[in-house]
């Protein structure tokens, strides 16, 4: 019996042009070379588009209340085609409906936990690169955004998802 990686079934439910996309992103890239600039440049537009539809798709489907990325600039892109610079995605999301399960979770040590939004983008974004020699790694930071300086009030309300994209 084969497994099939989580993200593999959420991608298609939170991104449903996914599989087009990426089919159509795969097919331009089969004749040119892993670290060609278009191959780059093509592979990390996909890459933002599939995680702007994810992070839309999280909102309207009630998972989280507010999913936003930060905005590359484009000299930071020509950096990373030049292999000069990695790209850094900073995602908020806010009210996470699986927040309180992870944090449970977590705590009682395991370490599988329903941490929907990073494993679609993640994947997502591995997929898109999938044909470059690109590094995609991504952690995540539980945050107050209430600030006191009592840590026994200490209440987690955001998951900040920091995705990083090495230019190796």
């Amino acid at each position: 019996m084969t497994t099939v990686p989580v993200s593999d079934k959420l991608l298609p439910t939170l991104s449903p042009s996914s599989q087009v996309r990426l089919t159509d992103l795969s097919s331009k890239q089969e004749k040119s070379k892993p670290n060609a600039k278009e191959t780059l440049e093509n592979g990390i537009i996909v890459a933002l588009d599939l995680t702007d539809e994810i992070l839309k798709s999280l909102v309207s489907n009630g998972l989280v209340a507010l999913a936003e990325r930060n905005a590359i600039d484009n000299e930071i892109l020509v950096d990373w085609t030049d292999d000069l610079a990695d790209i850094q995605l900073s995602i908020p999301l806010d009210g996470d409906i699986t927040l309180s399960s992870q944090v449970l979770l977590q705590e009682q040590g395991f370490r599988v936990y329903p941490d929907l939004g990073r494993f679609a983008i993640t994947s997502a974004i591995q997929k898109s690169l999938a044909s470059t020699n690109q590094k995609v790694s991504s952690d995540e930071y539980y945050m107050d955004t209430g600030y006191s300086s009592d840590p026994d009030l200490f209440e987690v309300k955001q998951v900040l998802l920091n995705i990083v994209i090495d230019s190796s």
